[in-house]
């Protein structure tokens, strides 16, 4: 509980941190449900604050408490922490509802378990994505257990991927299943170059032609093995980065690195030729934006079309079917901690409606994935910057969502 406190501590409202040290110690006190004196030397060390300046703020804080029975302060926290998961709102549909155990086995490394971005269901067969390394893994349903069946270097599938030789990871953001059909996209972004010691921001990008893949697997025994490999080019006409460097709203951010409203790929939902990608960034005038490429039969970008979003200021993080509409994993487009929601939205419409908000959390929700594609009735949840507890040897434990009805 100290350890979580400690956590918190730093994670609290900015709105609240400017009630001063009295607003955090009736937070705390919601949180706790009551006392405080156990927490006076944590507040001490972690703040470097004077004990004694502690212990009467903390008398303040229990008379404020007491007279002004403030436990609005921190609405949801309470249950958000005590459980670990998020809170929900009174209009919520999708409530947590337990766990999904993804087991890596000889392909598990830290770099894949905390580096996870994408997961998509073909029956029972789970296909997962990471950010870092060029490689996709194939895994299987085994007594309530997803277990590795395949471990897929990218590079044995797909001719001439950039950046080979020098291993430069691939950035797979998305990942999608539709029918017998896989499809994997990169980020397409550029990044700001790591600043050297004493330097608080380099000038430098990296411009990676490896983040610029757009692929399509056929797959075969049920969805479980790789028969076939398509892909756009890596630069050039046809491109999906040339693409989206034409169109008229993106081409003012294209020299941008991402995250700072530069050209971002975290979504991807596919149906028949019509491929939905879901830009992280820019967002244009606050508002996200989904591109839809129709695909021709030789694998070519035949058209496209755009539509905008008003999510909040939000970028989108990871895009999936429910029935014929799609559901929106959205967050910050920055590294910001928050906040993330589940939207729903019916394709080429403006209108959106929140089915989850999370609160409070420390972990960024980064995929999403119907556990049965067809019955859509429990949603998986994989997170960037997971809590150590997910990960143990070499399985991750990811969070279950249940629909509930409307």
């Amino acid at each position: 509980m100290i350890k979580g406190l400690h956590f918190w501590l730093w994670q609290v409202d900015d709105a609240l941190r400017k009630q001063g040290l009295e607003g955090l110690l009736v937070a705390i006190k919601v949180f706790f449900g009551g006392g405080l004196a156990t927490c006076d030397t944590v507040f001490s060390d972690r703040l470097g604050i004077p004990q004694n300046r502690v212990r009467d703020c903390s008398r303040i804080a229990e008379n404020r408490l007491v007279r002004e029975r403030k436990y609005n302060v921190l609405r949801g926290v309470r249950s958000t922490w005590r459980h670990g998961m998020s809170a929900d709102n009174g209009n919520d549909r999708l409530t947590t509802s337990g766990d999904v155990l993804l087991d890596f086995g000889s392909a598990a490394s830290l770099d894949l378990l905390r580096n996870l971005s994408g997961a998509a269901t073909c029956g029972n067969f789970m296909w997962t994505v990471s950010d870092e390394g060029r490689s996709l893994e194939c895994l299987k349903l085994e007594e309530d257990v997803y277990r590795l069946i395949k471990h897929h270097i990218l590079d044995d599938l797909i001719e001439n991927i950039p950046g080979a030789e020098s291993d430069d990871e691939l950035d797979l953001e998305a990942i999608a299943c539709e029918g017998d059909n896989l499809w994997i996209c990169g980020s397409h972004c550029r990044v700001r170059k790591k600043p050297e010691p004493g330097i608080s921001l380099n000038w430098e990008f990296k411009n990676r032609k490896s983040r610029r893949l757009l692929a399509r697997f056929k797959l075969r025994d049920a969805g479980g093995h790789i028969s076939k490999a398509d892909w756009l080019p890596f630069e050039g006409p046809g491109s999906l980065r040339e693409t989206l460097e034409r169109d008229i709203f993106i081409a003012p951010f294209c020299a941008l690195p991402s995250k700072e409203n530069g050209i971002d790929i975290e979504g991807l939902a596919v149906r028949g030729n019509r491929v939905f990608i879901g830009l992280r960034g820019p967002t244009i005038d606050s508002h996200a934006m989904i591109f839809e490429l129709r695909m021709t039969d030789g694998f070519r970008i035949g058209s496209e079309n755009r539509f905008f979003l008003d999510l909040g200021g939000l970028g989108i993080r990871d895009l999936t079917w429910m029935d014929d509409r799609l559901l929106i994993l959205a967050g910050p487009v920055g590294d910001a901690s928050g906040p993330f929601r589940i939207y729903l939205n019916q394709p080429e419409s403006t209108s959106v409606s929140v089915l989850h908000t999370w609160h409070g959390i420390h972990e960024k929700p980064e995929g999403l994935c119907w556990l049965q594609s067809d019955a859509q009735t429990d949603l998986m949840v994989i997170y960037d910057s997971p809590d150590d507890s997910r990960i143990s040897s070499t399985t991750y434990r990811a969070d279950r969502f249940a629909l509930s009805d409307a």
